[in-house]
């Protein structure tokens, strides 16, 4: 292992020892209730995608598909729509396509 590794693993280890040691136990639980609540609502689609990019880094051990369902859930009806039907497999693709609608 060499010195940026063994950095990166010590600073993974010293955030989850901060979050374990100072974060209240019902953290995680907070923050996906507010996941569930983050919706497009009057924004445009850029304006959610940079608010949902903002927050979902908060959460961790969310799957790829969590991400996906989180984000689409909080679309305009029409756009989750579009989006679903195309089947993305990442917010990767999954965003530059909602912004089309």
């Amino acid at each position: 292992m060499n010195f940026i590794e063994s950095s990166q693993t010590d600073w993974a280890k010293f955030k989850a020892l901060l979050r374990r040691t100072f974060l209240p136990t019902y953290h995680d639980y907070r923050l996906r209730i507010q996941m569930t609540e983050l919706s497009q609502n009057n924004d445009s689609v850029d304006a959610y995608n940079r608010k949902f990019l903002a927050f979902s880094p908060q959460l961790t051990g969310l799957t790829v598909a969590d991400r996906l369902f989180y984000y689409t859930s909080g679309l305009h009806d029409g756009t989750r729509y579009e989006v679903l039907s195309k089947q993305h497999k990442s917010l990767d693709v999954a965003m530059p396509v909602a912004t089309q609608f």
